[in-house]
């Protein structure tokens, strides 16, 4: 081979290197392009994973706060709840209050009035509890009070309402009756109060009672018949139901 051929094969050899070394250039840049393409990939994956971590923490911190909301709106509702049955309910006794007693009286009425029917109202009071208390003491007293409100709710019909009027006074809303049924029921609290066993000493009540619209006709008028027939009770010898109609007879 002549001088010209090894020229010819080194510039062949030269270029196939330069060939080589260029390829070899390409490849490092494709692979750095293709690896920083990965990273790059990489962090927004890492970001997206954070970003659902995100999410998640915030969804979870949402529902922790909807829970703690749901739970104080129940309790508020339980609250409001409680706080509008205290008003309504005599602490010592759990009857319903004069308030309450009122409210009612005042819907029978109307109710009364709309249908046509009767109802009655008693008023009961403890006989001779001034001197129980100056006996036995007031939580003596309290517990006979608690006593007799359990005899009346336990003796009175469905549907029928008792209260604490007052002090030893109790009051008893009969919907949808006259005299002749409820001369039945007054008798069962008076008979029911006598045979219960109290731990000091036996206890009586009396009761006053009128009906509506015969002995009057509003809640005025009716708390005041039953009122006087009450008095008439305790000053005709305690321990009995009277009538207003039977005092004060109409024509």
């Amino acid at each position: 081979m002549g001088v010209g051929g090894l020229i010819v094969i080194s510039i062949l050899v030269l270029l196939v290197l330069v060939r080589q070394v260029a390829t070899n250039h390409e490849n490092a840049r494709l692979y750095r392009s293709l690896r920083d393409a990965y990273d790059a990939m990489e962090e927004k994956n890492r970001q997206a994973v954070d970003h659902t971590a995100q999410l998640e923490q915030f969804n979870d911190e949402l529902e922790a706060v909807q829970s703690e909301l749901i739970r104080s709106n129940r309790e508020l509702s339980e609250s409001k709840a409680i706080w509008e049955r205290l008003a309504v309910t005599d602490t010592m006794t759990e009857l319903a209050n004069r308030r309450a007693f009122m409210e009612r009286l005042r819907e029978e009425i109307a109710r009364a009035q709309r249908y046509s029917y009767p109802f009655l109202m008693l008023m009961l009071d403890v006989d001779d509890f001034k001197g129980y208390n100056d006996t036995f003491g007031h939580p003596a007293g309290d517990f006979v009070l608690r006593e007799i409100a359990e005899v009346m709710r336990e003796t009175v019909r469905e549907g029928d309402l008792v209260a604490r009027y007052g002090g030893e006074e109790f009051a008893a809303l009969l919907p949808q009756t006259d005299s002749q049924q409820g001369r039945v029921v007054a008798e069962r609290i008076r008979d029911a109060v006598e045979r219960h066993a109290f731990p000091k000493r036996r206890i009586s009540v009396s009761i006053g009672a009128a009906e509506f619209e015969l002995d009057g006709a509003d809640a005025e008028s009716i708390i005041d018949s039953s009122d006087r027939a009450l008095f008439v009770a305790k000053r005709s010898g305690r321990n009995r139901v009277v009538f207003i109609q039977d005092v004060l007879p109409r024509g």
